[in-house]
């Protein structure tokens, strides 16, 4: 095998790893990097199932049956997130209304500080003697 055929199967194999696990960690809204580091244990799961769900429906190993799957685990995450965004409120917390309004909303307080990201550390009072 020449170096050239050598590095088209290892980039076939690269993109045959991450690109099922890629698609759907991201329909799931995962991080970039998380996203990455998940990607080939979630293109495993889904060509190991689509080789068993294949092989039961007696068809050969191909690029088919892992595509197929891939679909519908990105078009799964899609549905379960949206569903999650419909019951709870993603701002609040809070289920929505029966008519469709958003739940309660938090009040928002005035910050004790003029920085609130900052971290004001502040002495303990003495205690008592």
């Amino acid at each position: 095998m020449s170096w050239l055929g050598f590095c088209a199967l290892v980039a076939a194999s690269v993109v045959l790893l991450m690109l099922p696990g890629g698609i759907v960690n991201r329909c799931a809204k995962l991080p970039r990097k998380v996203s990455l580091a998940l990607a080939p244990g979630v293109s495993t799961a889904i060509i190991a199932a689509s080789a068993i769900v294949a092989n039961k429906v007696g068809l050969g190993w191909n690029l088919l049956p892992p595509a197929l799957l891939t679909v519908v685990c990105a078009l799964g995450c899609l549905v379960v997130r949206w569903l999650a965004h419909r019951l709870v409120d993603a701002r609040t917390g809070h289920a929505p209304h029966a008519d469709g309004t958003p739940g309660p909303r938090r009040v928002a307080r005035p910050c004790p500080h003029p920085h609130p990201r900052r971290l004001v550390l502040r002495r303990r009072p003495a205690p008592p003697r």
